[in-house]
């Protein structure tokens, strides 16, 4: 992710990235909402961007955070619709695989 590439300490990137992960298991799991999950995005963005990003303004760091907030937050949704589909219908006659190579999906 682009978010974390700048950040040379290989520590703080696994941290982050584990932050991040654990925040989609815990929107994953229905326990905490899309805004909850959206503010604390935005609050590690904000970090992350404060440590790489020293040529932004701090209005400039806020409006990239939501931005990377708000992808990530889709992607989030995303996945967990893509877990919700399978948990409901499995692979069910041809699979997944299938679809994917035959070119559906």
């Amino acid at each position: 992710m682009n978010l974390i590439s700048g950040i040379s300490d290989p520590t703080a990137r696994t941290d982050l990235a584990a932050s991040i992960r654990y925040l989609y298991e815990l929107y994953a799991s229905g326990k905490v909402g899309d805004e909850e999950i959206r503010n604390d995005l935005i609050e590690i963005c904000s970090l992350v961007l404060s440590m790489t990003r020293a040529d932004l303004i701090e209005e400039e760091i806020r409006k990239e955070a939501v931005r990377y907030a708000d992808e990530l937050l889709r992607a989030f949704k995303l996945e967990s619709l893509r877990r919700r589909l399978f948990f409901r219908y499995g692979t069910r006659e041809r699979g997944y695989r299938s679809e994917v190579s035959s070119g559906l999906l």
